[in-house]
C-alpha cells in the first residue's frame, strides 16, 4: 500500500489549495514530503515520537559540529521510510553557517531527490 499523507505547503503547514479543503497526496510525492520533513525535524520535536527526526541539537547546533553524526542521524532517518531502498548519493554542505543537505533516493517508485534547501 503506497504512504499516503496530507500535503503541506512550503513552509510544511497544512493548507487547503483550494481554500476549503486539505489535499491527500499519495506515493512518490508523498515519500519525498515525508522524507524531507523527518530530515527537518530536530530529534524529540515530534511530540508524538520524540525518537524520530535527525538529532540537529546534538550534531549540528552542538559546540562544534559533527558532520559525520549528523550525516549517520540523516541517513537513518532517510532509510527508515519502507519505500526506500537506499540512498544512491548524499551531499552535506556546510556554509554561512547553514546546513544544507540533499539525497538522491532510490524508491519503489523510482529515483528521486530529496532537500532541505531551496531546490
Amino acid at each position: 500500500m503506497p504512504l499516503t499523507t496530507l500535503q503541506t505547503n512550503g513552509n510544511n503547514d497544512l493548507y487547503c489549495p483550494d481554500g476549503q479543503n486539505l489535499v491527500l497526496i499519495e506515493g512518490e510525492d508523498a515519500l519525498v514530503q515525508e522524507v524531507r520533513l523527518a530530515g527537518l525535524l530536530r530529534l524529540g520535536e515530534d511530540i508524538f515520537n520524540t525518537l524520530s527526526g535527525v538529532d540537529y541539537f546534538g550534531t549540528i547546533f552542538a559546540a562544534h559540529k559533527d558532520l559525520d553524526g549528523f550525516r549517520v542521524s540523516l541517513v537513518n532517518a532517510i532509510t527508515g521510510f519502507d519505500d526506500v531502498i537506499s540512498i544512491n548519493q548524499l551531499t552535506i554542505t556546510d556554509s554561512n553557517n547553514q546546513v544544507i543537505w540533499t539525497a538522491e533516493i532510490l524508491t519503489t517508485y523510482g529515483t528521486t531527490t530529496v532537500t532541505n534547501g531551496d531546490s
